[in-house]
């Protein structure tokens, strides 16, 4: 299980690295095909004239800038290479200093005798029959 998940983590950081790209094909302002890779990569739909003009119902005057028919988009998915990530972050403050000392290298030992104070006292007799007065009689 623990080879699985870092081999999995190993092959996440690995893909990150390298970068991903989701590619995408448009034609006639809808998406056709669409694929992952390492990188980027052209699609096409097949057709002989991809950079023409869509057919379109809108006259010439009405359309300043003619747009072509295909066209490709890349979202590229990569780490960050400028990210620093931490290692390992510690602050040390007195109540941990004096508490670690305390506990681990001069920890408080009890004495080997402990006297018992009252082993000698007897506890008190009691002034009424418990039984009777709860009312609880073995049969």
């Amino acid at each position: 299980m623990k080879k699985a998940i870092s081999i999995s983590l190993a092959l996440l950081i690995l893909l990150t690295n390298a970068g991903l790209a989701i590619n995408t094909h448009f034609c006639g302002g809808l998406p056709v095909e669409s694929s992952i890779s390492i990188g980027i990569h052209n699609l096409d739909c097949g057709m002989p004239n991809m950079d023409g003009q869509c057919s379109s119902t809108a006259t010439g005057e009405d359309q300043f800038i003619p747009t072509p028919c295909c066209d490709n988009q890349h979202q590229v998915i990569q780490l960050d290479e400028n990210a620093h990530i931490p290692l390992f972050a510690f602050s040390l403050d007195a109540v941990f200093i004096l508490s670690f000392v305390q506990l681990f290298i001069h920890p408080v030992q009890p004495k080997g005798q402990v006297e018992i104070l009252f082993a000698q006292y007897a506890p008190p007799k009691p002034e009424r029959d418990i039984f009777a007065l709860f009312q609880t009689f073995l049969i």
